[in-house]
Parts: structure tokens; sequence; C-alpha cells
């Protein structure tokens, strides 16, 4: 069997997502009591951030199912419960702010956290902080919801 190395990887994922146009699906990985939270009530936007302290504005999520449970294993771990992936397939509308255009923002603002504000404040449902072009951010190809809770979740 024939492994690829990392800029194989890379060139594969920049040729499969270059030619979607839009993603099926988005995953967000939590522990299993943390999703049941989540279904139940819906995301706590005030807890964004909490699990890894990243202190973004919204929801992390992913368009990689694999990636979402990587996630979901180290937040299972955290919280001493097992891992969970909620899924979220009516993702087709979502007015997302793409890569370029937030990695052109940071660069202009000069930081992340405005740039996103930023973003938020013009109306986006979210920001992908991946850049097929670029290759930034392509390891956990994360996209950041501002109203996670509009949208139908289920576990995957």
């Amino acid at each position: 069997m024939k492994t690829l190395n990392e800029n194989q990887i890379r060139r594969l994922i920049r040729e499969v997502l270059s030619s979607q146009s839009h993603y099926d699906a988005l995953y967000h990985g939590t522990s299993e009591l943390r999703a049941t939270e989540i279904l139940k009530h819906g995301f706590d936007e005030s807890r964004a951030g909490e699990k890894s302290n990243h202190g973004k504005i919204g929801i992390s999520t992913s368009i990689s199912e694999q990636e979402a449970l990587e996630h979901a294993e180290w937040a299972a771990e955290k919280f001493d419960d097992v891992p969970c992936v909620l899924v979220c397939y009516n993702v087709s509308g979502l007015n997302l702010a793409s890569g370029k255009e937030f990695n052109r923002l940071c660069d202009e603002l000069g930081s992340s956290k405005i740039a996103i504000s930023q973003v938020k404040s013009d109306g986006f449902d979210g920001v992908e902080l991946f850049d097929l072009e670029t290759e930034e951010g392509l390891e956990e190809l994360e996209v950041l919801l501002f109203n996670a809770n509009s949208l139908k979740w289920m576990k995957a």
C-alpha cells in the first residue's frame, strides 16, 4: 500500500474541496452529555471556546466528520465522558465568509478576533477558517458559526 506525504495529502484535500460548490454537512465534536444538552436546549453561545479556551465568537464546526470526531474525543477526555459528533445537513443556504476573505481581514485589521467580529457584524452566518488557495487552516477545515441554533442538529 502506498502512503501519501503531507504535500500530496494537502493537494488531494484542495482538489476534493475545490470541486465542491458547497458543503453537504457541518459537524460539531463534543462530549455525549454536552451533545444531549445541545439537542435539548441549543448551543449556549456564552460557552463558545470554553473547551479550547480559544475565545472565538461562535460555535466551532468542521466540514470533516473525522476532524469533529477528534475534537469529540478530546472533549470527552477533558470532561470525563464519551465522544459524540453532532451533524447538520441543511447548510447549503448559509452565508459564509470565505477563508480568503477572512485572511485578508485578519491582515488588514491585525487580529483574528477583530476580523471575526467584523464578519459577524457584516451579517454573515459564519466564517471559513481555512483557505484552499494558501492552504491555511486545512488541518481542521473549521467553519465558525454565529447562530448555530438556527440550524437543525442531530447525532451523527
